[in-house]
């Protein structure tokens, strides 16, 4: 009988087999933000959501987009975003905020606009991010750990970042 003799199709290895799931590395990336929408809190302060993907020319380009669409779920959501207060508790500009802006600006070589103008001036704009991992405890009270967006930065500070100590969920002593 012959022996099926049959090459590797093109792409093979970075395809990922239906189902698998590659997770976002940890440490610095690239990141393009597309949207911006603002939403108010319980307490009636205003955030804003933050929603982005890696960059074209990220060590894994168009991470959450891939993700999104080998999502199979009616509930699929879309995993790069992140939640931005403006204001701390005093009602004063929070350093996250701060570091946002400041790392749209030097990263585009471009200023925030003020006003009406704000989304404008980030929308399609590139910045960077360090990502790490955190714990969280799921529905049955299972603690399992999520690699999540944890500051931002200027893009070309995000070569050398290192990766984040975990963030671990404080556990009862009487555990």
């Amino acid at each position: 009988s012959n022996m099926l003799n049959f090459n590797k199709p093109a792409g093979y290895d970075e395809v990922q087999a239906g189902g698998e799931y590659t997770p976002i590395e940890l440490g610095g990336h690239k990141l393009k933000v597309f949207k911006l929408e603002e939403c108010t809190a319980s307490n009636g302060n205003k955030y804003i959501k933050v929603y982005f993907d890696t960059a074209e020319d990220d060590k894994q380009p168009h991470y959450y987009d891939k993700q999104y669409k080998e999502d199979t779920r009616d509930t699929k959501k879309w995993g790069g975003v992140a939640t931005l207060f403006p204001t701390d508790q005093q009602g004063k500009t929070s350093k996250t905020f701060k570091q946002f802006c400041t790392s749209i600006e030097r990263s585009n070589n471009s200023k925030i606009q003020w006003g009406s103008g704000f989304e404008a001036s980030i929308v399609n704009k590139y910045i960077g991010g360090i990502f790490g991992e955190e714990e969280y405890e799921n529905s049955m009270g299972d603690v399992k750990t999520a690699r999540k967006l944890f500051w931002w930065r200027s893009t070309d500070s995000i070569a050398d970042a290192k990766v984040p100590e975990k963030r671990c969920l404080d556990k009862p002593a009487n555990d």
